[in-house]
């Protein structure tokens, strides 16, 4: 091993059991939720939160989690987020397994006790539906050997770690490589306050938790429906022993709609039976989904026939609730969910995505692509828009911005190898919705996660540079040297990128403004980009793709 001083390490899972264990059996702790009237330690919920850091050098060497608490009231299966307890943050030391201090706010709101349940223990019957069935009675199409999968021109590798959950390898089409590793590099989830204990609600899930140790068992006919293939996946527990958890990644293939279609209308007239083209779309998604306190984040790579790959986040679970101030009846910096002050922050959370290119081979290069009108002198008619793309030789060149208004993507291509028009083969990253990063300079969380200050960073491959927030972001108080924009005005942050092996990193910000609709339980909110060929291929690569039997679809509701 080798010694790394003055870091933490992230917070393993039996931890969250142990701060938990350590808050409820400690005396001062007991007797201030006692004095609010809760005397069961049972019902409470203590959570604990990674301390991030905030210029206390005090705490500088000690590995700390600052716990937020809620209450169950009556049932052991009532929702504890409806029931904060405000005002009472426990410190606790993980390493000396102990409660630092707990910190009591004064004149703090009273717990709302109005319940919000949605377990189907309380909400009744659920309403009537008939079943959609889903079923591939010749098979599924795709093969799996160890942990190659082979599906159509599709080949891959699936992968998983302790960190970053689910990861994907040596990604090919028609046995062309595109990329040699895919990752959901971290993910940072700040709230929106001005009260030290909910602004500093800065989880790194990925650096400070780890998905894969919040991986999900996931259950067959709800999580994934269809026929299925499971991966077991391996985790290890905070004392270093591993264990298998069954099911952990789910694989399965979806219909998708309309692939591509044209009606020859002049075939049509004429009573031909050729003048509809159609194919009908599917795409293979390989799936994980995790935990992390109340949120729950379900990651999703789908695979299309066009060769277009999307990774799509589904953010569900419920929000992070708060008790408002005594006096205030409408929340600040969130949304009011209760006439008893309860209320839940707005927050964003930042996802950054690592794809590491070997479009055609490991040397590529970088391109942005804009649309702009042609100047007047050249645009007679108002018509006239050029696209054209522009190199991107350096890694600080390469910290790029979203730009809808110019229709802006990027592209990796390879130069040596071109396509029927003499144009490098490429693959492009077309961005989905996303906000901007909206912390001040002064805010502690983003001079640790800078990642999320640009929506597109592209890097020369470093092998230990895996992370975005870097290695150990664990009450940090910046980011790294391996991660990105750790020094701005620094050399080695401006590395050429022309014509190497490059690595793409993808920062989409999920900006959540909690509604009404998001309580008791948030209803899928998706999170999404894509991959896809741009000149990669000679002509559309799914012209065989066949329109599919109708023997299975039937006419309904008939008059």
């Amino acid at each position: 091993f080798e010694h790394v001083p003055d870091v933490q390490p992230g917070i393993v899972g039996g931890e969250f059991a142990l701060c938990e264990r350590l808050v409820r059996e400690d005396g001062r702790f007991q007797q201030l939720m006692q004095k609010r009237g809760f005397d069961d330690p049972s019902k409470w919920m203590v959570e604990p939160w990674s301390a991030g850091f905030f210029g206390d050098a005090a705490e500088r060497g000690r590995r700390l989690v600052r716990a937020l608490v809620w209450v169950r009231v009556g049932s052991p299966y009532d929702n504890g987020y409806a029931h904060p307890v405000e005002g009472l943050q426990p410190v606790v030391d993980l390493e000396g397994e102990c409660v630092v201090e707990v910190i009591e706010e004064e004149d703090a709101p009273d717990t709302p006790l109005e319940q919000h349940n949605f377990s189907r223990l309380f909400t009744g019957e659920p309403l009537p539906e008939r079943d959609i069935v889903i079923s591939q009675p010749e098979g599924v199409n795709f093969s799996v050997h160890g942990h190659v999968v082979q599906w159509h021109e599709w080949r891959f590798v699936v992968g998983f770690n302790q960190r970053e959950g689910l990861t994907m390898h040596c990604v090919e089409f028609q046995g062309r490589p595109i990329l040699y590793r895919l990752a959901l590099s971290e993910m940072v989830v700040p709230y929106f306050s001005n009260i030290r204990r909910h602004a500093g609600k800065n989880a790194f899930d990925v650096g400070e938790y780890g998905l894969g140790n919040l991986v999900n068992s996931l259950a067959l006919g709800c999580d994934c429906v269809g026929d299925i293939f499971y991966f077991d996946v391996t985790a290890l527990d905070m004392d270093g022993n591993a264990s298998v958890l069954p099911r952990g990644i789910c694989l399965h293939e979806e219909d998708d709609g309309v692939l591509w279609k044209h009606t020859d209308w002049r075939l049509d007239l004429a009573g031909s039976p050729h003048a509809v083209d159609v194919a009908r779309a599917t795409k293979l998604v390989v799936t994980a989904f995790y935990t992390v306190g109340n949120y729950e984040y379900g990651l999703y790579i789908n695979l299309y026939r066009d060769g277009n790959i999307e990774p799509e986040i589904k953010a569900t679970g419920l929000v992070n609730t708060s008790v408002m101030a005594r006096g205030r009846t409408k929340s600040e910096f969130g949304q009011t969910l209760s006439k008893g002050g309860l209320e839940a922050q707005h927050h964003q959370h930042a996802f950054n995505f690592r794809m590491d290119f070997c479009v055609d081979g490991a040397n590529n290069s970088a391109f942005e692509w804009n649309s702009d009108p042609a100047p007047e002198a050249d645009n007679p008619y108002g018509n006239a828009v050029r696209v054209r793309a522009q190199k991107l030789r350096s890694e600080a060149e390469a910290r790029r911005d979203i730009d809808s208004a110019r229709g802006r993507f990027w592209t990796v291509a390879n130069e040596a190898r071109l396509n029927r028009v003499d144009e490098p083969t490429a693959y492009a990253l077309v961005p989905g919705a996303t906000a901007t990063c909206m912390l001040q300079e002064s805010s502690w969380v983003r001079r640790r996660a800078p990642f999320m200050l640009h929506h597109v960073w592209v890097t020369p491959f470093a092998e230990r540079e895996l992370y975005a927030a870097g290695r150990y972001p664990n009450q940090s108080s910046r980011v790294s040297r391996d991660g990105l924009g750790h020094a701005h005005d620094g050399a080695e942050a401006d590395r050429p990128i022309d014509n190497t092996d490059l690595v793409v990193w993808y920062t989409s910000i999920l900006h959540h403004v909690v509604r009404l609709e998001d309580f008791p339980v948030q209803p899928v909110v998706r999170s999404s980009f894509v991959l896809r060929p741009n000149g990669f291929f000679d002509q559309c690569p799914c012209l065989r793709v066949p329109a599919r039997s109708a023997a299975s679809s039937k006419l309904c509701c008939q008059k």
